[in-house]
């Protein structure tokens, strides 16, 4: 993770509730500038999400998912906002969740079909299919849907890419309220489109059950998710007022063995049939 401080006034991007893009500093090396999209709490009771945005994509990397760079961003400019579009908290002066600005990546919908066995061999890891809808069913992302995938596709490398995970462990309606026992949804996820569906029936089903135990393997590495937590919060701006107690709640929701035993039984309810039916 990073630190990154704006340079120049920002654009507030598609709604009234960001992200703002901001040109900005790396602070770690102040020869690069970059683009990065800042977003901040959308409510006042909403610090705990910029604390999942934070988190989810260093657990994805864990598994060797793909994620743009992120950190803190020292908010020193103003932002422009198109059609009047006031962001109603986002203003200079704050400390905001960075995601670095992958310029040449597209955003992965739906139309975007493998139509052929040529097409899934140029998929540089199409096994990560897997490993991302297991991710997203644990951490209970509900916002990886069949009309927004929040998934990039690096055109070059053919490697799927992770972002956007504010609404994720019971989302904005149950902040300070983190339940291992929540329900396993995956009704309408991105995992259940044509383009998901189509990824199954080409994966070999030897190396999709790898997979899955691959992800049970490390979904309960007790010490290194302990780490995980740890690192995260020592990154945490003292800005941000996240529920108390939060650490011990996200360490006991993802160390839950009963869950991830759900997760996966659930995942593979849903899949096992549509396997390598090419």
């Amino acid at each position: 993770m990073k630190y990154f401080k704006t340079v120049q006034e920002g654009i507030l991007i598609n709604t009234s509730q960001g992200p703002v893009r901001y040109l900005c500093n790396d602070l770690s090396d102040y020869s690069q500038l970059k683009q990065v999209y800042s977003k901040y709490i959308y409510d006042w009771d909403h610090f705990d999400c910029l604390v999942y945005e934070l988190l989810v994509p260093i657990i994805g990397n864990f598994w060797g998912i793909e994620t743009p760079e992120i950190g803190i961003v020292e908010v020193q400019h103003q932002y422009d906002a198109p059609h009047n579009r006031i962001h109603p908290i986002f203003h200079e002066g704050i400390d905001a969740f960075g995601c670095v600005n992958l310029e040449s990546h597209d955003v992965l919908k739906e139309e975007f079909y493998v139509k052929n066995r040529s097409d899934f061999n140029k998929l540089a890891r199409p096994l990560d299919w897997v490993t991302i809808s297991l991710l997203d069913l644990w951490i209970d992302n509900r916002d990886r849907t069949k009309g927004n995938s929040n998934l990039l596709i690096d055109p070059k490398h053919n490697k799927w890419v992770i972002f956007d995970h504010y609404d994720c462990f019971g989302g904005t309606a149950n902040v300070g309220k983190i339940d291992p026992k929540l329900k396993i949804h995956s009704e309408g996820m991105f995992m259940h489109s044509q383009y998901g569906q189509v990824i199954l029936n080409w994966l070999n089903y030897s190396d999709y059950n790898k997979e899955i135990e691959k992800f049970e393997h490390l979904a309960k590495d007790k010490t290194k998710i302990q780490d995980i937590v740890d690192n995260v919060f020592s990154f945490i701006p003292k800005t941000w007022e996240f529920t108390k107690d939060l650490k011990e709640h996200l360490t006991h929701f993802l160390l839950d063995y009963k869950r991830i035993d759900r997760v996966i039984e659930h995942y593979t309810d849903k899949t096992e049939f549509k396997v390598g039916k090419k």
